[in-house]
């Protein structure tokens, strides 16, 4: 019952950003000829500044701090600008460990348990650019969306009094999704077609994903490389 009052939480939480970013756009936007419209395409490189995780969940976990995926942006009137990314982590968790599923004395089982996640970071922005020299800096307000996804591999002996040893090995899949505004800054260099964006990134998560104890707060670098249509 509690994970599905929480999906509900989440699903409402993106209606609600959609729809604030359908508002703000469709407010904004004046008609303007057709040739003033832009397509911008490229990559997004995303270094992780935060830490992902409070402490430990069990062993020290491994995490990858560089994202990288694709990214879109249209340009709208009045110097604003919608963008969308999708942004890869391959490993958002990597841990191994020795656990015990039962210290009962008549029957335990013993071994090492292997859980490797990977994310993907999905957000939606609404940027506005103020003209300085050749460098256009810009600030930005969102929506984003994660799904953490992977797999716990459990491999170990289980023992019962009386009888010998057997071999016990699971694997369970799971996937879970969280959500979260976003604030952003950064500036945009351009170059013939080229669009080169640095800017930082502040995302607040609404809770932690599959039970693991993250920071709700996260920061990001992020290096765009944009090419102009």
């Amino acid at each position: 019952m509690v994970s599905n009052l929480q999906c509900t939480i989440g699903n409402v939480h993106v209606e609600r950003g959609l729809l604030v970013l359908s508002l703000i756009a469709a407010t904004l936007a004046i008609p303007l000829p057709a040739h003033s419209q832009r397509f911008e395409f490229g990559v997004k490189v995303a270094g992780q500044i935060t830490n992902t995780f409070t402490y430990p969940h069990q062993e020290e976990p491994h995490e990858d701090r560089v994202l990288l995926g694709p990214a879109v942006e249209f340009r709208l009137p009045r110097a604003l600008s919608v963008e969308v990314d999708a942004l890869y982590r391959r490993k958002w968790l990597a841990e191994t460990f020795t656990c015990c599923v039962s210290r009962n004395p008549v029957a335990q089982t013993v071994g090492t348990e292997d859980d490797h996640f990977h994310s993907w970071e999905l957000p939606l922005l609404l940027k506005w650019r103020l003209p300085v020299s050749r460098a256009h800096f810009f600030g930005g307000v969102g929506f984003s969306a994660r799904n953490v996804a992977g797999a716990l591999h459990f491999s170990g002996t289980s023992f019962f009094f009386g009888f010998p040893p057997m071999p016990v090995e699971t694997r369970t899949s799971e996937s879970d999704w969280n959500y979260g505004p976003i604030v952003s800054a950064g500036a945009e260099i351009r170059t013939g077609i080229l669009r080169f964006q640095p800017e930082f990134r502040y995302t607040h998560w609404n809770n932690s994903p599959l039970g693991y104890l993250t920071k709700t707060d996260q920061v990001q670098a992020i290096v765009g490389i944009m090419l102009a249509k």
